[in-house]
C-alpha cells in the first residue's frame, strides 16, 4: 500500500508515556482491578455479559484523528454516491444480487439522508499509515456505548490521572452529536422539527438492549420521548405508525439489520408498509443497505463505478478496498483461493457480529477447500476477501483481582496479563461527517467479542 494523502500513522508517544506512568506505578494493579470492577457494575452489557475493557486506551494523536476524519467523509461520499446510482440504475443494481424484496425498500422509498449512520471499520497500521476497510456496519451504532463506559471505567484511575496531568485528553462523545444528526435527518427529508415520540426499533432478540435504553436516557434528557419497540408490535394504518401500546410515532430510529428483517418478513408487514409509504420519518431507511452489504465491496473495485467517482477517489479505492469475489462456482475452482489459503477469508454478505466467518489461515487445507466447496455451492450469500493481517498494539486488560493474580507475566516487567493483540479501527459517522472513534483488539486472526478500548485523542499540554 502506499503513502498517499489519505495515511494515517498515529505517533506512539502517547501510549510510551501512559505505559511509563503504569510502570513508575507498579503496573497500577489496584486501577485495572477498579476499571473491571466499574465494567462490570456499567450499562456496557452485551449478550447478558459485561464486555471486556482495556485499562490502557487507544490514543490518537491530533493528526491522525483530522486524517482519520478525512478518510471518513470520503469514503461516506463515494458510499452515498454509490447508494445513489444503485436507486437509479437498474443494470447497475444487478451488480448486487439482492433480495428483490430489500431492493424494493431502497429503490420504492426514501427520504433524508443515504447513510446516516455508519460505523466504516479499518485495519489500520498505526505506524505506516496504511489501510485497508473490513466492512461498513450502516444499521445503528455499535460498541458507542461500550466506548462510553470503558472510559468512564478507566478515568479515575491513577495510572489515566496522572497521565492527563501532562496530556491534553478528549474521550467521543456519540450521544448528544446523534441525537443532533438525527434531528437533522428528520428536517433534511421530511421539513418539519422532531418532536417525538422516538420509536428505536429492532427485535428483542437480536438487539443490544443495553445500548438502546441508554439512547432512551439520552433522547428524553432532550425533552424527546423515546423507547425501544419491536418491530413485530407495531400496527400502521392511516399513515400513523404506533407502537405496541397503541401510542403514535412521530419518528423512527431503524436499527435492525437487513437480513434480519427478510428472515421476519412476514412478521414485519406494518414497519414495511410504514417504511414504504414514507409518511413517517424513517431515520435509516434501507438505503443504507448498499453500504451494509459486503457484495458491496466486489462493486466498488467493479469498472461500473469507476465514473461515478473521481480520479483520486478511484485510487483511494483501488488501496484501500481488499480485493473481494463472490463465492461462486467460479471462485471455487480457482487454484488461486484453494491453494494459497492464508490469503482468503470468507464472509457472508449480509451478516454481522463477525458470524460464520472463516479465514484461510485459522483452518487446515483440507478444511478450507471442503468450506470454499460446500459454501460455494450456496445460493450466493457468501464473499471471499482478500485477507489483511490486522496491527498489532500492547493490550493491557482490565482484570478482576482473582484473574489478576492468576494471568501469566505479561510483556511489559510487572505488567502481567498484557500482550500484543490485533486492532480494529471503527469511525464513526453520522450524516457524513467523523464523529468519534471505536477501538477492538483481539488475540484472534479474527477479531470479535474480543476487548473494548477506550478511544481518546491527546495532545501535549
Amino acid at each position: 500500500m502506499s503513502n498517499r494523502n489519505w495515511s494515517c500513522a498515529n505517533d506512539r508517544g502517547a501510549q510510551d508515556a501512559f505505559v511509563a506512568v503504569m510502570e513508575d506505578l507498579g503496573g497500577d494493579a489496584v486501577g485495572r482491578v477498579e476499571a473491571w470492577e466499574a465494567i462490570q457494575n456499567s450499562t456496557a452489557i452485551i449478550h447478558g455479559e459485561p464486555v471486556l475493557g482495556a485499562f490502557m486506551p487507544k490514543l490518537f494523536t491530533e493528526e491522525a484523528y483530522g486524517c482519520l476524519a478525512g478518510v471518513a467523509r470520503r469514503v461516506h461520499r463515494i458510499l452515498t454516491a454509490v447508494t445513489a446510482r444503485y436507486r437509479t440504475d437498474a443494470a447497475y443494481r444487478a451488480l448486487f444480487g439482492f433480495d428483490e424484496r430489500l431492493e424494493a425498500l431502497i429503490v420504492e422509498s426514501h427520504r433524508g439522508p443515504l447513510i446516516p449512520i455508519m460505523r466504516a471499520d479499518i485495519f489500520l497500521d498505526e505506524e505506516t499509515g496504511a489501510f485497508k476497510f473490513c466492512e461498513f456496519n450502516a444499521d445503528g451504532s455499535s460498541g458507542i456505548n461500550e466506548d462510553r463506559e470503558v472510559l468512564a471505567a478507566i478515568e479515575p484511575t491513577a495510572t489515566f490521572q496522572r497521565f492527563a496531568a501532562d496530556f491534553t485528553v478528549e474521550g467521543n462523545e456519540l450521544f448528544d452529536s446523534w441525537i443532533d444528526s438525527f434531528a437533522a435527518a428528520v428536517r433534511e427529508g421530511w421539513g418539519r422539527p422532531l418532536a417525538g415520540p422516538v420509536a428505536i426499533v429492532d427485535y428483542a432478540d437480536a438487539a443490544t438492549l443495553s445500548e438502546i435504553a441508554v439512547y432512551e436516557e439520552a433522547f428524553r434528557a432532550r425533552g424527546i420521548a423515546a423507547s425501544f419497540v419491536d418491530i413485530r408490535d407495531l400496527t400502521y394504518a392511516g399513515g400513523v405508525l404506533r407502537d405496541g401500546e397503541g401510542t403514535a410515532v412521530d419518528a423512527v430510529w431503524r436499527r435492525c439489520v437487513p437480513c434480519d428483517l427478510l428472515e421476519r418478513w412476514d412478521e414485519s408487514s406494518a414497519f414495511v408498509a410504514a417504511v414504504r409509504d414514507g409518511v413517517v420519518p424513517v431515520v435509516g431507511g434501507f438505503a443504507s443497505a448498499v453500504a451494509h452489504d459486503k457484495r458491496t465491496f466486489c462493486v466498488l473495485r467493479h469498472p461500473a463505478t469507476r465514473p461515478l467517482v473521481s480520479e483520486e477517489d478511484w485510487l483511494f479505492l483501488e488501496e484501500t478496498i481488499p480485493l473481494t469475489l463472490p463465492l461462486d462456482e467460479q471462485a471455487a475452482a480457482s487454484s488461486e483461493i484453494l491453494s494459497d489459503k492464508d490469503r482468503w477469508i470468507i464472509k457472508p454478505v449480509d451478516g454481522y457480529g463477525a458470524r460464520d466467518i472463516h479465514a484461510g489461515c485459522t483452518c487446515a487445507a483440507e478444511e478450507w477447500e471442503a468450506t470454499v466447496r460446500r459454501l460455494a455451492a450456496g445460493p450466493g450469500r457468501y464473499v471471499v476477501q482478500e485477507y489483511v493481517r490486522p496491527y498489532r498494539s500492547l493490550l493491557v486488560p482490565a482484570f478482576s483481582a482473582e484473574e489478576l493474580r492468576a494471568v501469566a507475566p505479561g510483556v511489559l516487567p510487572g505488567v502481567p496479563g498484557c500482550g500484543m493483540a490485533h486492532n480494529l479501527t471503527g469511525l464513526y459517522v453520522f450524516n457524513g461527517a467523523m464523529s468519534g472513534i471505536y477501538s477492538r483488539l483481539g488475540m484472534g486472526k479474527v477479531i470479535s467479542g474480543d476487548y473494548t478500548a477506550a478511544s481518546v485523542r491527546v495532545r501535549p499540554r
